[in-house]
């Protein structure tokens, strides 16, 4: 069967989840078999967040699904299905806290928060000043374990396609019955993040000019010249190119070979203090430029 055509609109935020089919207690049936598994898809999702400038709000892994970004229902994830289910609250609340493998132990300052995940948006929701946040965010979502949520449940299956206020899923269904632009009204500015790229040749003629280079050297192969590397990611992030588009470009004649320069960047920055350097000076000269083209595009929240 084929899937529902996807509604898309700038700023727009989406939850999305991959699921396994069948038994999730038979191995064959598992998205992750192990934590190795885990790991390489975090060490993945944190290359492809800062790859294509996504905005990532929450995740969370399971044996045989995933979800990313999505309200308090994705922290609540690893207690709200298997053995844990039926669990004394109190059991619940510290697996939920000690789950490894979701954002939530980050937003409430348990360990480390993940650097490729945006918690600020999502924590600010809580009010108040910035201290407490995580604290109240904590309760909010912990609360939940003692509620059944009827109301969330029954927005769930109100549409297949969005979750929100009636109106706001009526708009959503209007446009995936015409799949026309539709209207606007104001939202939370503080999710929304609507970027303008910059055309490719005020990019490299950007990184050119940083670089001390002519706008031909990156057009150039040259086995160790980080140049191409470079120039990948900030088209692609800066630029909303793809790869296949980056590589047209730099005359390079495939998308498969800029995802290879693009692969090889953070080896290239690991190693040279001046390249990495040089990279974060490349990065504010490009959002100065976005923001000297496109006044107010792309602001975020603290």
């Amino acid at each position: 069967m084929a899937r529902q055509l996807r509604v898309e609109f700038p700023g727009a935020i989406y939850h999305v989840t991959c699921r396994m089919i069948g038994d999730h207690r038979l191995d064959r049936s598992r998205l992750f078999v192990d934590d190795r598994d885990r790991v390489r898809f975090v060490d993945r999702l944190a290359d492809r967040v800062e790859q294509y400038n996504i905005r990532l709000y929450r995740f969370v892994l399971m044996t045989n699904h995933f979800h990313l970004v999505f309200p308090r229902y994705v922290h609540l994830n690893p207690v709200k299905v298997g053995p844990l289910k039926k669990a004394p609250i109190e059991q619940r609340i510290e697996a939920l806290r000690a789950y490894g493998w979701s954002s939530y132990p980050g937003y409430i300052g348990k360990r480390k928060p993940f650097a490729f995940v945006h918690s600020g948006p999502v924590l600010a929701q809580t009010g108040g000043k910035q201290d407490p946040w995580a604290r109240r965010y904590r309760a909010f979502v912990e609360t939940g374990l003692a509620e059944d949520d009827e109301e969330f449940k029954a927005v769930l299956k109100s549409s297949p396609r969005s979750i929100g206020g009636e109106g706001f899923r009526v708009r959503m269904d209007e446009r995936y019955q015409k799949m026309v632009e539709g209207r606007h009204r104001p939202e939370d500015v503080a999710f929304r993040r609507v970027t303008q790229p910059l055309p490719a040749e005020v990019i490299l003629k950007a990184l050119a000019g940083g670089l001390g280079e002519d706008v031909e050297a990156f057009r150039q192969r040259r086995r160790t010249s980080a140049l191409r590397a470079v120039a990948v990611r900030m088209l692609v992030r800066y630029g909303a190119q793809t790869q296949r588009q980056a590589a047209q470009h730099l005359g390079m004649g495939t998308g498969g070979a800029a995802s290879a320069q693009a692969r090889r960047l953070p080896g290239l920055l690991a190693q040279s203090r001046t390249l990495r350097r040089q990279v974060e000076q490349m990065e504010h000269a490009m959002e100065r430029l976005r923001q000297e083209r496109h006044p107010g595009a792309g602001e975020r929240v603290p």
